[in-house]
């Protein structure tokens, strides 16, 4: 069984609602038991560089890792080629080292958690996006990385030369979709890439990618999601979308609700 993540930032909230699951280096997805987040002698004790992507289980049964093991983690880690190309030049430090277990409390391997300095620019063979955190499914028994999730920071984002052309070519079915047309209609906004993912079902890829407004607008604007829609009038400060290049059609539509109104 693979890793579960317990509590994720909300910008991988965010990202899991567009494009469906994240999926490891390797092609596999890590959500599928259990973890929980130990701290470790190296964790960050004060505003981490990214967002809050674990959370702890209190349990006299649930298993822990010891202090070698620990230790173990780091090392598979940092002698992971692909891992090593990542962090090539990079200030970095190891942040929160969990331990994955299944469901009836099997101890399967670690997860740890790498806070770079600043957001950066990473591509795996299944995806592509800002990252500022890495969070590394590590199996202990095999000592070997199953796979990793880039999670962007707060920090701000280094300039990207030459973005991706998958952005590029999402941006013009999106902005071809009547419906997103009709929610832009009349309003100033610049536009910024989430990510793009590789999956078996989707190779040719899905781009996510959001729109920022100039200032909030009230309008009616459409949610839509796993084939499913649904419309209210309010204010919004953007929307998120994603594009299925296969299929060539926006697939999900996230509009932001100004929070200054809420309430």
């Amino acid at each position: 069984m693979k890793e579960k993540i317990l509590k994720i930032g909300a910008v991988a909230t965010v990202l899991l609602l567009l494009v469906g699951g994240i999926v490891t280096a390797s092609g596999g997805s890590i959500l599928g038991s259990v973890f929980t987040s130990q701290n470790s002698d190296n964790s960050l004790p004060t505003q981490p560089a990214g967002p809050d992507v674990v959370k702890s289980i209190e349990g006299p049964n649930i298993p822990t890792l010891t202090e070698s093991e620990k230790i173990k983690s780091k090392e598979i880690v940092l002698n992971d080629p692909f891992i090593q190309g990542i962090l090539k030049g990079k200030d970095y430090k190891f942040g929160n080292i969990g331990v994955s277990h299944t469901g009836d409390l099997k101890k399967t391997g670690s997860i740890v958690e790498i806070n770079l300095d600043k957001n950066y620019w990473i591509e795996t063979e299944q995806t592509k996006k800002w990252g500022q955190t890495l969070v590394v499914s590590v199996d202990l028994g095999k000592e070997q990385v199953n796979g990793l999730i880039p999670m962007e920071g707060r920090g701000p984002k280094v300039p990207v030369a030459v973005l991706p052309h998958e952005l590029a070519k999402a941006k013009e079915i999106a902005f071809n979709d009547r419906t997103v047309e009709k929610m832009l209609e009349g309003k100033n906004y610049t536009t910024e890439i989430i990510g793009v993912w590789y999956k078996p079902e989707k190779p040719e890829g899905l781009v996510a990618f959001k729109t920022v407004f100039d200032k909030p607008y009230k309008d009616e604007y459409i949610w839509m999601s796993k084939g499913k829609s649904q419309q209210a009038i309010i204010q919004a400060t953007g929307m998120a979308i994603a594009v299925d290049l296969g299929t060539e059609k926006v697939v999900t539509i996230l509009p932001t609700k100004d929070k200054l109104k809420e309430g």
